[in-house]
């Protein structure tokens, strides 16, 4: 088959990528769940000890196949299911050898990939999280994988289409495909909800609902309510429920510089005004396991996380877990986040070949719905949510359907060359801000937001 790359983009966008990659690369780490309850202020950015063996899965293996290597930036339980994954493709069938290599956090892996490309030793296949995947388009080193998939009769259209919206880039190229995808979900804590008189079984479903949870959950200094990570795409999504958008029509600023934004920002300010809401402790991704640790330690009776926890938590909490979707304002709305899997350029033609017999082997869906099955990550498509696996999952497990079902009210995030730069510098920090800054009101910060991101969108 004749390679086909993705257009380069202007050099300045693959410079900002550059550097927007190696400042990223000493903070966060995935926000994936560890094997174990992380310790106090954060899990550590380095492969556990567990990890480092697996960190080259099966590198001597596979003689006389064709070697396939595959970077990816998950650790604990989930590299683990990674790896099964693989073992069971290569012992499928005896032509093509996937070495799946642990790089480090989404941030170290798309530095990684970046420093790779830049030498020419890339991987063939890579794991990107999604808000990072753009700015690869315009190294001109992505393969399209439309021809690919036309080729072999994969249907496009059998994607949950929620899912699709980082996986084409300008022009229409097909520069990735769904992979470890998440959305956020609610989770509680049903021992002290029938501990304070809440019904277990009847979560909150709307704002209100949720505040009076969190009032009768709290306990002055002790004990709060409500609890979210600092990340960008909790705003984003607050912002949706109040029918806002994160960018506007032309990408020229905000989509929330209204009432829209305004009522999300204090939303939150309300709940931490009242001390209903804990801050969790660190930034970005390390404010996922502060938040984390508080629930199962009850600290928190409530939280905002990724659907790839509902494995961790129903194994790490010794209450009955509770799962449900988020409570909607005015309308429900939620980002999708987590990995997409890219195919870089520079191999031959066979070699892209065996890649992609492991991507199609992938987007099977009973191979992407035993993935699911294994992780809380959504099922790529209807086919794989129907896959024997996940429908058995489903049956010993309800809490699995609920990212299905919060699937339906996805809203795509921004196609912009500077996304990336924005959700990390802007809305990340906003929401910071937001839960530090008692001053950060709604209106104050939805203009300061609104000036940072123009400064940054126009360029």
């Amino acid at each position: 088959m004749k390679k086909r790359t993705l257009r380069a983009a202007a050099m300045m966008m693959t410079a900002a990528m550059c550097a927007g990659m190696l400042a990223g690369c000493g903070g966060g780490k995935a926000e994936t769940a560890a094997p174990t309850p992380a310790p106090a202020g954060g899990e550590t950015t380095q492969a556990a000890a567990g990890d480092t063996a697996a960190a080259d899965t099966g590198a001597a293996g596979g003689e006389g196949r064709i070697q396939v290597s595959f970077w990816e930036g998950l650790k604990g339980s989930h590299l683990e299911n990674i790896e099964k994954i693989v073992s069971d493709y290569n012992n499928s069938q005896d032509k093509v050898w996937v070495t799946v290599s642990y790089q480090g956090d989404y941030n170290e892996t798309a530095a990684q990939a970046q420093t790779a490309l830049a030498a020419g030793n890339q991987p063939n296949l890579c794991q990107l999280e999604v808000s990072r995947i753009k700015p690869f388009f315009n190294t001109g080193k992505v393969l399209d994988l439309k021809p690919f998939a036309e080729k072999d009769g994969l249907d496009l259209g059998s994607f949950y289409e929620g899912l699709m919206s980082f996986s084409y880039d300008e022009s229409g190229a097909l520069a990735s495909l769904p992979f470890n995808r998440s959305t956020y979900i609610m989770y509680y804590n049903k021992d002290m909800f029938k501990e304070v008189g809440l019904d277990p079984e009847a979560p909150p479903t709307t704002w209100a609902e949720l505040k009076d949870a969190a009032t009768k959950l709290s306990i002055d200094g002790k004990r709060w309510g409500f609890s979210i990570p600092a990340d960008g795409m909790f705003l984003e999504s607050l912002v949706f429920q109040c029918g806002g958008t994160s960018l506007n029509e032309d990408g020229t600023d905000i989509g929330f510089n209204n009432e829209a934004g305004i009522e999300a920002i204090d939303f939150l300010k309300g709940m931490m005004n009242d001390g209903l809401m804990k801050t969790p402790a660190g930034e970005d991704y390390t404010s996922f396991d502060s938040c984390r640790n508080d629930f199962i330690g009850g600290t928190v009776g409530i939280i905002y996380s990724s659907s790839g926890d509902i494995n961790y938590l129903t194994e790490s909490t010794e209450f009955e877990l509770g799962v449900a979707m988020l409570p909607a304002n005015t309308e429900q709305g939620v980002g999708s986040g987590g990995a997409n899997i890219v195919m870089f350029d520079g191999f031959s033609d066979e070699e892209n070949a065996a890649t992609w017999d492991f991507v199609k082997y992938l987007c099977d869906p009973e191979v992407a719905g035993k993935f699911a099955s294994l992780t809380g990550y959504l099922p790529t498509s209807p086919a794989a949510a129907e896959s024997t696996a996940f429908k058995e999952i489903i049956a010993k497990n309800p809490a699995y359907q609920v990212p299905c079902d919060m699937l339906n009210y996805v809203k795509e995030r921004p196609y912009h060359p500077y996304y990336t730069e924005y959700y990390y510098d802007v809305l990340n920090d906003a929401i910071s801000q937001i839960l530090l800054d008692p001053s950060y009101t709604g209106e104050v910060a939805v203009k300061d937001i609104s000036n940072r991101a123009k400064l940054l969108l126009n360029q």
